[in-house]
């Protein structure tokens, strides 16, 4: 079986949507679920990376997902849209 991201949320308000019992809790068939799962659009993951400094300026970084140079200003890669990750909350995003 292929592996994708779905919205959560999307999910969720597409069940809503089709459920139109009027106050009484509809039960979905588990074909009707995988239905309407595979029916959600597809959601990009969020890469997550590093800035990695070059070694003889101390003003440029290295993306550590696709290796595009940039500023430790930026909180995400503007090549590759990686969000750059402290030490400390990448500990616990994991």
């Amino acid at each position: 079986m292929k592996e994708y991201l779905i919205s959560a949320q999307a999910a969720v308000e597409e069940i809503a949507r089709r459920d139109t019992t009027d106050g009484n809790v509809k039960v979905f068939s588990g074909q009707e679920i995988i239905s309407i799962l595979h029916s959600m659009p597809q959601v990009v993951p969020r890469m997550r990376g590093r800035w990695k400094p070059f070694p003889s300026d101390s003003e440029l970084y290295k993306c550590s997902e696709c290796y595009a140079w940039g500023s430790k200003v930026y909180k995400y890669c503007p090549y590759c849209g990686a969000a750059m990750m402290d030490e400390g909350i990448e500990g616990v995003l994991e």
